[in-house]
């Protein structure tokens, strides 16, 4: 099956319209996995009251992630000195375990300036699936709060393979 994926920066200008949106994507995927233990309004709530207000700093992004027309994910980051956060990847349930984040992957080095040297990112201790991920990557846990994991590892030394 041939793929169209593109990666857009989402203008700030248009969080407000797209927030409700990339909530909903995150909701369906994390639901199943590491329940919010709230109702859905209120987990839209409080998830709008932290990432609209995050998003007005210069160096937090939100990457779309489309196939063709469709929207397919999103990714929220920011850059710090050396450092590259990945806050949140999610992908709708039908574009995970595809090309779309190896090509993400590659577009995020692509991009990033020269003087990332490091990638880091939290997993949620119940969400199995991004703890493998990240360790698939070369990313190694670097700290365990009791509830989320963090990892760390060297942007160059990102392992980038693509799927047999």
């Amino acid at each position: 099956m041939k793929t169209n994926y593109i990666f857009k920066f989402l203008e700030k200008s248009n969080v407000g319209e797209f927030l409700p949106v990339l909530f909903d994507i995150l909701y369906e995927n994390m639901e199943k996995i590491a329940p919010f233990g709230k109702s859905y309004e209120d987990a839209k709530t409080e998830w709008l009251g932290q990432v609209a207000p995050a998003m007005k700093k210069d160096r937090r992004q939100i990457v779309l992630m489309y196939d063709g027309d469709a929207l397919a994910g999103y990714a929220q980051y920011y850059t710090n000195d050396t450092l590259l956060m990945i806050e949140e990847i999610q992908l709708k349930p039908k574009y995970q375990r595809t090309m779309l984040l190896h090509q993400f992957c590659k577009f995020m080095k692509s991009i990033v300036p020269s003087e990332i040297a490091y990638i880091e990112a939290y997993a949620d201790k119940r969400n199995t699936n991004s703890k493998k991920l990240m360790e698939a990557l070369g990313m190694k846990i670097i700290n365990d709060d009791g509830k989320y994991y963090h990892f760390r590892g060297l942007l160059k030394a990102l392992k980038i393979r693509k799927r047999k």
